[in-house]
């Protein structure tokens, strides 16, 4: 890993970022995501996420919309 990681930084950052720190979540938790999201708009909650600067682009915070989406989150 420590070998690696200098010569292929994105490829590692990437690996953190979707792999080694991804969570699963349970129904239980589902059902509180969804509670949290439930009075926000895609555009509010678009907004919050880009100034929040959680995640690096613009087309992640879309993908992340996508995907709460997808699993009736929103």
């Amino acid at each position: 890993y420590e070998l690696a990681k200098p010569m292929f930084p994105a490829c590692f950052k990437a690996f953190v970022d979707y792999r080694f720190e991804a969570r699963t979540f349970s129904k239980q938790e589902m059902k509180v995501l969804r509670m949290l999201v439930k009075d926000k708009s895609d555009g509010l909650l678009k907004a919050d996420l880009l100034e929040a600067g959680v995640f690096d682009t613009k087309r992640e915070v879309d993908e992340f919309i996508t995907k709460l989406r997808e699993e009736c989150i929103l």
